[in-house]
């Protein structure tokens, strides 16, 4: 909490590559440490014997230290990416063991120091780490001891963790000038304060070097404890202290249900939400499946509707056509004509001209006016078919470019039909047939086999 809010007046607590400890369920708001430095701590706690919850017995004393010799590198290198800021620092409870050793490192460093009642800490390691109480007593007293005696008092601001709940805004005040920053609103949530202890230390059983030393740390952050009780009033032993556990787990675990059934209530919200959503979604499909179940028999109405129109195009264009050609065909009779006249003359002239100059002159004549009359009914059939192909095909063309896919095949054989007879167009006809539904293909073969055995017969 006091991090946070020492963060949000402008405390960077990052460097380059750096990055936070993740919040966890004891913790929802985060921790607020630096991972490079906790790892460095966990590192220099490891090589002198010991470890976060078994102090060593002589903790690292400098950055020469040979027993933490290896570790000074990566230290540094955390240390780097926090300098190039105007107010930066770092935040783990192991400082209170490795502080000479940061000191080494970065001379000008200052603490704020964080007391909290030494019940609610072995209440807080019982509940999360499941330590024994008198483990928890031994390493508040000893992570506060060892600080105090390893770093000058005129380099340490203390602060209460009570002082946050009763005027956040003059301890956050008193804080950040110590700090150098300016002070920002303090995140207090009452709600996430676990354990709070209306018993006094002489009535739980704690030795007078703990107690003395929680007087000390009070007074040093301007709070007064509560004073002891008269030896005449009684003690309250470890039973009662179990009974306060008891109630506050209890407590603890009716909040986690609350929470539990919170969340069970809005997952099934969140399902029936998605299930309406799917139910919407099947319905628009279904819907969907309904439109494409009738849009077949409407598409190939219009198919046959083109079709219709294309055969009565075509029809009327290959009237037309025949009446072309019929026209063709007389000229070319009525030229044919001419030339077996011209011939019989030609023939006529030869015999009386029996030789000499004027028969090479006839037959070369004649074969001029042969060539003539066979230029003249070829360029008349080649007139006839670009008539069919200017008039009929383009129109075809346009009509058919109009039509579904699956009857192209039909028009491509009314087209081999058109230009090349029905003999020609056997091949696009027999692709064609082979597009039409199956029953249809299995009727055109029974009644070709019955023309083929009529014809037999």
């Amino acid at each position: 909490m006091i991090t946070r809010a020492l963060h949000d007046s402008g405390l960077h607590l990052l460097g380059d590559n750096h990055e936070l400890i993740q919040a966890a369920d004891d913790n929802p708001e985060g921790f607020w440490e630096n991972k490079a430095i906790v790892a460095c701590n966990d590192e220099l706690l490891e090589s002198t014997g010991g470890a976060w919850d078994d102090p060593p017995s002589t903790p690292p004393v400098a950055a020469d230290d040979a027993r933490v010799a290896h570790v000074v590198e990566s230290a540094r290198g955390a240390l780097d990416g926090l300098r190039p800021h105007d107010r930066w620092g770092f935040k783990d409870p192991r400082l209170c063991l490795t502080a000479p050793f940061w000191l080494d490192l970065e001379p000008d460093l200052r603490f704020v120091l964080c007391v909290r009642h030494p019940l609610e800490v072995a209440l807080s390691l019982n509940r999360r780490n499941q330590n024994s109480y008198s483990l928890a007593l031994a390493l508040w007293e000893q992570y506060y001891a060892t600080f105090l005696t390893s770093v000058p008092h005129e380099r340490v601001l203390v602060t209460h963790y009570d002082s946050f709940f009763t005027d956040p805004e003059s301890e956050m005040a008193r804080v950040c000038e110590f700090a150098g920053l300016d002070p920002g609103a303090a995140p207090v949530r009452s709600d996430l304060r676990h354990h709070s202890i209306g018993v006094a230390l002489i009535d739980a059983g704690l030795s007078p070097r703990i107690r003395m030393l929680y007087q000390d740390l009070c007074a040093a952050a301007g709070v007064t404890p509560a004073p002891d009780p008269e030896p005449n009033q009684g003690r309250v032993r470890r039973l009662v202290l179990d009974g306060i556990v008891a109630d506050r787990h209890a407590e603890q675990r009716q909040a986690a249900i609350d929470r539990l059934t919170q969340r069970e209530s809005k997952l099934r919200d969140e399902h029936r939400a998605h299930e309406q959503q799917l139910q919407a979604r099947v319905r628009e499909l279904q819907d969907r499946v309904s439109q494409v179940a009738n849009e077949p028999p409407a598409r190939l109405t219009e198919a046959l509707r083109s079709l219709r129109a294309l055969a009565d195009g075509i029809a009327e264009d290959a009237a037309r056509i025949d009446g072309r050609l019929d026209q063709i065909s007389t000229g070319v009779d009525t030229v044919a004509g001419r030339v077996d006249h011209l011939t019989q003359r030609v023939e006529v002239v030869a015999d009386v001209t029996q030789g000499g100059p004027w028969r090479r002159r006839v037959r070369r004549l004649s074969r001029r006016a042969i060539a003539s009359a066979d230029f003249r009914i070829r360029r008349a059939g080649r007139r006839g078919l670009a008539e069919i192909e200017r008039v009929a095909l383009p129109r075809a063309t346009v009509v058919a470019r109009r039509l579904p896919a699956r009857t192209q095949p039909f028009v491509r054989a009314g087209r081999a039909v058109v230009v090349h007879g029905p003999r020609g167009a056997l091949p696009e006809i027999e692709e064609a047939s082979r597009a039409l539904p199956t029953p249809v293909q299995q009727k055109l073969r029974a009644l070709r086999s019955s023309r083929q055995q009529a014809r037999r017969a």
